[in-house]
């Protein structure tokens, strides 16, 4: 895995503070129409050092990117790269957990936005859905079969 950082490609020259801002103007002006045609609900998620290995269309391998994290739900997340991905460009994600750990995630892009300069909102989807709560603390764990849900009285 550490190769993986060392050899990660760093396209946004923007400082943690500038990422940031561009994350809460993007968080303030999403309507709230949009929250509410989701799925699943979306959690903050904001690692600066996530690894996307993208698989750009004609490549023969596909390449690590350190890309900050937006946000993160059950069936997807959205991160911020220094260039246009094209829709149905495979992709594997490093998310971190809260307690450090890295998981591998599998996925599509859905969308590409621009955002500013050379900044684009990449939008993936992911193969399985995946429980948001190893990764978001405000996230509550998904039932499982052993903790299923509880009964309103």
């Amino acid at each position: 895995m550490s190769a993986l950082f060392t050899n990660a490609i760093r396209t946004i020259r923007l400082s943690e503070a500038d990422i940031n801002a561009v994350f809460d103007r993007l968080d303030a002006t999403e309507t709230s129409g949009a929250r509410d045609r989701r799925a699943t609900p979306r959690y903050a998620y904001r690692a600066q050092m996530i690894i996307v290995e993208l698989k750009q269309p004609g490549a023969k391998v596909a390449s690590p990117f350190v890309c900050p994290t937006r946000n993160l739900s059950r069936g997807g997340l959205a991160c911020l790269h220094g260039g246009f991905v094209h829709s149905n460009t495979r992709c594997l994600i490093h998310l971190q957990t809260l307690q450090g750990g890295l998981h591998a995630v599998a996925g599509s892009v859905v969308r590409c936005r621009h955002i500013q300069g050379n900044v684009h909102e990449v939008g993936v989807r992911f193969d399985e859905p995946l429980d948001p709560a190893p990764f978001c603390s405000e996230a509550e764990p998904l039932p499982t079969q052993s903790n299923p849900p509880r009964r309103a009285n």
